[in-house]
């Protein structure tokens, strides 16, 4: 129980509790009655003595553990962006990891894109785990078209990509997506947003390589690199894929890979 109290004293709350206690030398001999089939340990009759004692008069004390608990890096990362993004005006949604090549590759324009599939799915239309995360945005849009506009959405989450060389076959990405639809949204609307993400994570330099991406307007897409990688794909969406969402209004969107860009964030020692 945490406290100190002498066999008699003990002996008398359990006496109060209808039980038979006796002192002999160190011990303490408790009869318990015939109709307290709760009683099954020693434990049991600890926790009589502590109900006896009232709970209310023991002292809590802190506990003792080996380590301090704290927040995961990746985790304040993310609490970090979304901070960010709800101060640029932007409204998070969640979306499934589980999705389907349809919504994943088909409506984007994508082709021959390997994805991580269930071997035994309940149903076609959650088949594969997502590779990105921008479609489960177009697809919220998509449901939303009867809202005000214009609309800005953005989501944290992590995407699932085939790997051979790791141990699951798969491997795991963090990333950063978000979505701004209106009459009047363009590629200087998600560029901003993109500056913004990089400012606010502490960098200061990158170059910005035009892309070549099916899902996006030829010319008004572009990879920001940093560190001579590909971090944030942003751009335009294409026609194609506003019709097979069905959406009436133009749509820029990014895609941040937040694993690349600060990888000692998702960096955790197995212990």
């Amino acid at each position: 129980l945490g406290f100190s109290l002498p066999a008699r004293g003990q002996a008398e709350i359990l006496g109060r509790m209808g039980f038979k206690a006796k002192v002999k030398g160190r011990k303490l001999e408790v009869s318990i009655p015939p109709y307290r089939c709760d009683i099954l340990h020693p434990v049991d009759v600890a926790e009589e003595v502590a109900i006896g004692y009232n709970y209310d008069r023991i002292k809590p004390e802190p506990l003792r553990v080996p380590t301090t608990g704290s927040l995961l890096p990746s985790t304040k990362l993310r609490r970090k962006i979304r901070d960010l993004m709800a101060g640029l005006g932007f409204q998070e949604v969640t979306s499934y990891l589980l999705s389907n090549p349809e919504t994943q590759t088909v409506k984007m324009g994508l082709q021959g894109v390997d994805l991580a599939e269930l071997a035994n799915p309940l149903t076609s239309e959650y088949s594969v785990l997502r590779w990105w995360v921008i479609p489960g945005l177009l697809e919220f849009l998509s449901k939303n078209t009867h809202a005000e506009y214009p609309q800005k959405v953005f989501e944290v989450g992590d995407v699932v990509l085939p790997d051979s060389e790791a141990e699951t076959a798969t491997r795991v990405e963090c990333r950063l997506a978000a979505a701004l639809t209106g009459f009047k949204a363009g590629y200087e609307d998600i560029q901003a947003v993109a500056y913004s993400l990089l400012h606010h994570l502490g960098f200061h330099k990158w170059r910005v390589k035009p892309a070549e991406h099916p899902s996006f307007i030829p010319g008004r897409a572009a990879w920001l690199q940093v560190g001579g990688v590909d971090a944030v794909l942003l751009g335009e969406i294409h026609p194609q894929v506003l019709e097979a969402f069905q959406l009436p209004n133009p749509v820029a969107a990014m895609e941040a890979n937040l694993t690349r860009l600060l990888p000692e964030a998702f960096h955790c020692e197995r212990v």
